[in-house]
């Protein structure tokens, strides 16, 4: 499938999902910059970071930002999904969207301190850690100016061009700072000082845009409140845990399991496979979110109609990408990250297929059943693959190492989709549909 044949492809479901004031098309597209310049933008600098660092420093980089992952999870509690649901099925209630970006914005700082603490406790104990706590340090405090960049609330109000904007501002400064004062090995800890530059300029801008564009107003949310809010979005956030115990949770084992080279090889076979399916799978699955949802909200027949029109373009295009990684494996390691890093290819080669099968799972899982208000299964799926995921981790890795991991990974992908696709049909006329429309 050539070029122009990929632009159909992307023009038809935008088509598909278009509304009066081409609200998708514009989401679609502001969501692909989005994750452009979330990942092609650093591709930029790895050929230059790599080589400089080399494997094992760039596996320590890549645990500790792994590891700190863990606290974002916790501080983001689910919101990119259920908050941006909330102000999707309230986008006309402005006091509605106001009250819910407040109940969002300071339980996020209340989870902040909740993760201090547990972070310092672990700092002062983990040996693993505290040998190289400047870098945890950095990114744990650097993190802090995330709370203030809520691309959640752009994503309910189908606004997605003003985060895809600061974010592509920030990538652009953070790539010209890595070339100008990164010059050997003894500068790693710089690498995270320029993140943290970043993410402080697009906090600064996020919150003025908020203020005065859609006059947001803050004010203080009691206590109580905020339990409530977690409360209600418990759910949720148990879900994104455990789909990150299958994920960014390889890194880290294998960073506890194996060594920080082992760790290098695997997280640049995991960046490029990132690519791909961040390009395709994500701005198509969160540009249409939203619609899905007030889809669902009329009717669960015309929820159903919209993913199975969405499900004739998921598959091809993510297809399409899983054959480019498994033939150009060893093209893209090499100019991306150089010789010493060649073992990542038999990484990239295993894990090929993940984007047509994470394209399955998003679409019969987030866009399915969470728009089903089915929360609970998205949860209990999730958590049965997280444990198989862990189990097959602890077996492979000391055995197979960073093939281990990636083995682990994609059969934990592999029987969450199933799962997902089987639950989705239980609970909905989905197949009646799919006949009907063929």
């Amino acid at each position: 499938m050539n070029t122009i044949a990929i632009e159909k492809y992307k023009n038809r479901l935008i088509q598909t999902f278009t509304i009066k004031n081409s609200t998708v098309k514009k989401n679609f597209l502001a969501l692909s910059l989005l994750q452009v310049t979330n990942y092609l933008v650093p591709l930029i600098t790895i050929p230059y970071i790599s080589r400089i660092f080399g494997p094992e420093i760039f596996g320590l980089i890549n645990f500790a930002t792994s590891f700190i992952t863990y606290f974002w999870l916790l501080v983001n509690y689910g919101f990119d999904l259920s908050a941006s649901r909330d102000i999707a099925q309230n986008k006309n209630d402005k006091v509605k969207i106001n009250e819910i970006f407040n109940d969002v914005l300071f339980s996020k700082l209340f989870l902040y301190l909740i993760a201090l603490i547990i972070f310092l406790i672990i700092l002062f104990t983990v040996d693993k850690i505290n040998q190289q706590n400047s870098i945890y340090l950095l990114l744990f405090f650097g993190g802090f100016f995330n709370i203030f960049f809520p691309t959640w609330f752009f994503q309910g109000i189908e606004k997605l061009t003003f985060s895809s904007l600061l974010n592509f501002i920030t990538k652009l400064l953070f790539t010209i700072m890595i070339f100008s004062i990164i010059k050997s090995k003894d500068d790693y800890l710089l690498y995270p000082l320029t993140i943290i530059i970043g993410q402080f300029l697009v906090a600064i801008l996020s919150i003025y845009i908020i203020l005065k564009k859609f006059n947001i107003k803050i004010t203080l949310v009691p206590l109580n409140k905020i339990i409530i809010t977690l409360k209600k979005s418990w759910q949720i956030f148990a879900t994104t845990v455990v789909i990150n115990l299958y994920t960014t949770t390889n890194i880290v084992l294998l960073g506890f399991l194996s060594t920080d080279y082992d760790v290098g090889i695997f997280t640049a076979a995991y960046k490029i496979v990132a690519v791909f399916i961040s390009i395709i799978t994500i701005p198509i699955g969160q540009s249409i979110y939203p619609n899905i949802a007030h889809s669902f909200s009329k009717s669960s027949e015309e929820g159903f109609r919209k993913i199975i029109k969405a499900l004739k373009f998921i598959i091809p295009l993510t297809l399409f990408s899983s054959f480019l990684l498994l033939i150009f494996s060893n093209f893209f390691i090499s100019i991306l990250f150089g010789p010493k890093f060649g073992e990542a290819n038999k990484v990239i080669r295993i894990l090929s297929f993940l984007p047509f099968i994470i394209g399955l799972s998003n679409l019969f899982g987030i866009q399915g059943l969470l728009n089903l208000k089915k929360d609970k299964y998205v949860y209990l799926i999730t958590s049965l693959g997280a444990l198989i995921g862990l189990l097959l981790n602890f077996c492979l890795i000391p055995i197979l190492r960073f093939n281990g991991a990636a083995i682990s990974w994609l059969i934990t992908e592999i029987v969450i989709t199933i799962m997902m696709f089987i639950y989705f049909i239980k609970n909905s006329n989905f197949l009646f549909l799919i006949k009907k429309a063929l």
